[in-house]
């Protein structure tokens, strides 16, 4: 969901959950390998990322090695289980969303 959205969502009724935008979702990461993500303030009540791992998975023979190597480091990157804990503490729900097999969700409790 777009930024300026959320803030029309927000000013309409500042009691709904708001999912975080593709910048605030860039932000968390930045400020959890910088340091500083207990710092940043989130209104947002819902975390919701794809998981890169099943995006390559069905994608792997359109993308090139350097993509298959961003992806995978994307993935190492934005799977970490502290990050996952760090906004669960704080009340915000977390979900990965493109999972549909059962080793799909085993991957994902595995990390959380």
């Amino acid at each position: 969901m777009s930024e300026s959205k959320n803030d029309v969502c927000y000013a309409t009724n500042p009691s709904i959950h708001m999912f975080m935008s593709i910048k605030k979702v860039a932000l968390v990461f930045v400020g959890f390998y910088l340091g500083f993500l207990g710092l940043i303030p989130m209104k947002e009540a819902v975390f919701d990322i794809p998981m890169v791992s099943l995006i390559l998975e069905q994608f792997s023979d359109m993308l090139s090695p350097a993509q298959k190597v961003l992806a995978r480091v994307a993935n190492f990157l934005m799977m970490n289980r502290l990050i996952f804990w760090h906004l669960r503490r704080r009340g915000i729900k977390v979900i990965l969303f493109v999972l549909n097999k059962p080793e799909n969700f085993a991957e994902v409790l595995g990390t959380m």
